[in-house]
């Protein structure tokens, strides 16, 4: 007998990296998890594809997201351990623009609320630092340790 959706707790439209995590997690949770997605697994056609995804917890976008990036740091963690393979790597990520820029300005006002480390630096403090750049002397720096990139493509 075919299964219908009566048969499942949820199911997830879209199964990219976002609806496979959610499925997963659903999954560990004891539900019945339907995923659906338009393309066959592993299409390059979703906001997942290429070869990593930036991982920051400063999110300028939307603060209120912040503690559901910090609850996924720790599904990264478990993610690891489950596979066996380092997938986010956390070489931290530079917010670079003018101190009242949105992303300057949003993202350490993201950071303060909620707790996330971060350093905020001058031009030429983050030119010292990293020398490949060149900084409008203006400009402010905000340095995140805890970010990095997911390797989207770890073998």
């Amino acid at each position: 007998m075919a299964e219908t959706a009566s048969h499942f707790d949820v199911i997830v439209v879209g199964v990219g990296t976002m609806g496979s995590a959610t499925v997963l997690e659903l999954a560990r949770r004891g539900l019945r998890v339907l995923g659906l997605d338009r393309f066959q697994p592993g299409h390059a056609l979703g906001s997942h594809h290429g070869g990593s995804r930036i991982v920051r917890e400063c999110y300028f976008e939307a603060p209120e997201y912040v503690p559901l990036l910090l609850a996924c740091r720790e599904g990264w963690q478990r993610l690891e351990r489950d596979s066996g393979e380092r997938i986010v790597h956390r070489p931290g990520v530079l917010y670079a623009g003018a101190a009242d820029s949105v992303v300057v300005s949003q993202s350490l006002q993201s950071g303060q609320r909620h707790g996330v480390p971060f350093e905020l630096w001058t031009a030429a403090e983050a030119m010292r630092r990293y020398p490949q750049f060149s900084l409008p002397t203006q400009w402010h720096v905000l340095f995140e340790p805890g970010a990095g990139f997911a390797d989207r493509e770890s073998t």
